[in-house]
């Protein structure tokens, strides 16, 4: 039976926009267009992380259909060591103006706490919505910052990073492998991982140089290795409570990566510490799914309409 682990506290800041207005500043969260797979992307984001705080076998219940209909307790299971360390959560989403959507929100409002931002510009959203981040207290064991269309699947997710960032003494940031699921013309999945190598210019702001197989570690039996990350862009950042505190202290990047929005994701934490990722070899050690596609239509495919039938 596995030893009582003390509940990781973590907060979860996440800006969400969405306009079908045309204007001139249309990427990343500020893209018009594709509403219905922006409403599928955010409910796969906050349905994630609500199932990241479910024990396996706490609170189950079991639907009786007789005598009575109605949900039942069941008997909650023995722990197991390879349960996750339970977890604390609270999300906020970030709003501004009447630009959100309204119905995927809806369908998740027992699970967050929205916050409505006043902007003049909406593509600042991310970086008002990083400050609210790093200065709300009481200032929790993590803190992550993340983009309102990844999906986090793995119920470790947050041990490891508190196990990564532990381990550095709270001198390094881990940002996971963000990929986008595709299917070939033959409908085999295949995982495309966006985040790959980018121009030196790009690199040129960051604190470290990059190295492979730069740390090791071992983390639940599992042998893994990090990279100093090449691209350390993921959209999204895990931080400990100390690294807020530092942050608080040191402020945040005047100067601008890229854009906003990458500014926000990335540049917070990489002006400031260095990033690992975990090695290509280990890179299903920490993931997440970018569940709005971006870049997965870059691979050659053709679309067949269905053949009429009769």
């Amino acid at each position: 039976m596995q030893a009582d682990l003390e509940r990781l506290k973590v907060r979860v800041v996440i800006p969400h926009y969405c306009s079908d207005q045309g204007g001139t500043q249309h990427y990343g969260s500020t893209r018009s267009g594709n509403r219905d797979k922006r409403i599928v992307a955010l409910g796969r984001t906050l349905g994630a992380l609500r199932a990241l705080t479910l024990q396996a076998g706490a609170n189950d219940y079991i639907f009786n259909h007789t005598p009575i209909p109605g949900p039942a307790p069941l008997a909650q299971l023995m722990q197991s060591a390879s349960q996750a360390r339970p977890i604390d959560l609270e999300v906020l989403v970030c709003v501004t103006g009447d630009a959100w959507l309204e119905r995927a929100l809806r369908a998740f409002a027992r699970t967050f706490r929205g916050v409505r931002l006043e902007l003049t510009n909406p593509i600042e959203l991310g970086l008002v919505a990083r400050d609210l981040l790093l200065k709300t207290d009481p200032v929790p064991d993590l803190s992550l910052y993340m983009e309102d269309d990844l999906v986090i699947h793995d119920p470790y997710f947050f041990e490891k990073q508190f196990w990564f960032i532990k381990r550095a003494n709270d001198q390094a940031v881990l940002m996971p492998h963000r990929y986008e699921l595709d299917f070939d013309d033959e409908g085999v999945s295949r995982r495309l991982f966006v985040d790959g190598f980018i121009e030196e210019p790009a690199s040129a702001l960051f604190p470290w140089q990059p190295l492979e197989n730069a740390a090791q570690g071992m983390f639940r039996n599992e042998q893994v290795s990090f990279d100093l990350a090449k691209n350390p862009h993921s959209g999204c950042f895990v931080l400990s409570a100390a690294q807020i505190y530092q942050l608080r202290n040191q402020g945040v990047p005047a100067q601008q990566w890229v854009g906003p929005l990458e500014t926000a994701a990335t540049f917070t934490p990489a002006h400031c510490f260095p990033v690992y990722k975990p090695s290509l070899s280990c890179r299903d050690f920490l993931t997440v799914e970018h569940a709005h596609h971006s870049f997965s239509g870059y691979f050659e495919s053709s679309f067949v309409p269905p053949a009429q039938v009769g």
